[in-house]
């Protein structure tokens, strides 16, 4: 890491922050849902958590809502330099 951060190089942990934000999105959206879905984009798993016009498991909406808002965040600072998304598979 200590090599990576002199020499700038950024690119893993860019990738490793977007495939964490596209798996804790899919995680919350089984969660919050009882679907499991491994293709669900990031962007409509948020979408549903935000949803206030559905029944939700996660009882704790504040706390639901707060993550999604980070997830939204990070992932869209990822995005934006270019990185990869993750294979459903």
């Amino acid at each position: 890491m200590e090599r990576r951060y002199i020499q700038r190089d950024w690119e893993p942990a860019e990738l490793d922050g977007g495939q964490f934000c596209e798996i804790l999105a899919r995680i919350l959206y089984h969660f919050d849902s009882s679907n499991l879905n491994q293709s669900k984009p990031l962007d409509d798993c948020l979408r549903y958590i935000e949803n206030e016009h559905v029944t939700h498991t996660m009882k704790s909406r504040h706390d639901a809502l707060h993550l999604a808002r980070v997830l939204r965040t990070v992932y869209k600072f990822r995005s934006q330099r270019g990185a990869v998304h993750i294979s459903p598979n």
